[in-house]
This record gives C-alpha cells, sequence and structure tokens, in this order.
C-alpha cells in the first residue's frame, strides 16, 4: 500500500528551494483550497512503522486525566525509556517499562510542583531503528 504522509518539513522545502532535505518535490495549487503534491521519495521513508502519542499534560486531581502516559501501536518494542526532568535539570522520573504511568510524583514519591517539564522519550520498535523524541508536559494541580 502506498501512503504518503505530508509534514511542514516537506511544505517547507517547497518554499526554499536549497533544502536538501525533500527529494525532488513538486506541488501544485489548483482553483481549490486542495494542493497536490507528488514526490520521488518513497512513503516508507517518511513512516517510522509505529504510531506513538504523548499528551501534553496531566492533571493528577482530576478523574479523567490523572496519569501521564505514551500509547504505541507497533512492534514490540526492544528498547524504550522515559525520563522526565523539572526546570532545573534534574531527573524526576524514569521507565524503561512502556506502560508506565506518571502520577506527578519524583521518583521517591513526592507530589512535584505545577508547572512544566521536560521528557525524553527513547524507542526502537522491533527490526526497526530506535528513534529519540523529546517535549514538554505541562502539570497542572
Amino acid at each position: 500500500m502506498n501512503r504518503f504522509f505530508l509534514h511542514s518539513l516537506l511544505f517547507a522545502c517547497l518554499l526554499f528551494p536549497g533544502c536538501r532535505n525533500a527529494a525532488k518535490s513538486q506541488a501544485a495549487a489548483a482553483k481549490s483550497p486542495v494542493i497536490t503534491v507528488q514526490t520521488e521519495t518513497p512513503a516508507a521513508s517518511q513512516d517510522p512503522g509505529f504510531e506513538l502519542y504523548i499528551p501534553n499534560s496531566i492533571s493528577p486531581n482530576s478523574e479523567t486525566n490523572d496519569v501521564w502516559f505514551v500509547t504505541y501501536k507497533g512492534p514490540p518494542a526492544d528498547v524504550f525509556q522515559v525520563s522526565l526532568f523539572n526546570r532545573w535539570g534534574e531527573k524526576i522520573y524514569v521507565s524503561s517499562d512502556i506502560n508506565f504511568r506518571w502520577n506527578g510524583e519524583d521518583k521517591s514519591g513526592v507530589a512535584q510542583a505545577m508547572g512544566t517539564y521536560m521528557y525524553m522519550l527513547e524507542i526502537q520498535p522491533h527490526g526497526l531503528e530506535k528513534k529519540q523524541y523529546s517535549g514538554y508536559v505541562t502539570l497542572i494541580r
């Protein structure tokens, strides 16, 4: 099955001719707001082979959003690790369990203050290359 994933990187490369990240791309707009994109880069090079959903907030005091976790769909992961850091760069939480649940406490069980925390996530699904993700999660109390 040929699936094409359109990313802002592709469109940015269309706007800047010197971009080296998109191989031979073309775009054309008709009279409608629909844009047709053709590329010689195979879809497999853009599809990581798995789906990962990383939410950006947690509210331990709520009934519906009381833990932070990642939703993963794909082959079994040979490598998985998630780490959370506070605003001073201290590692407050780490897990190698893909089914982890962070409840807003540090590794010693102390409730963390409301604020923004950085996460770093590393995953390698079986037979695929290792990927690293980082971002922020907001803790709301």
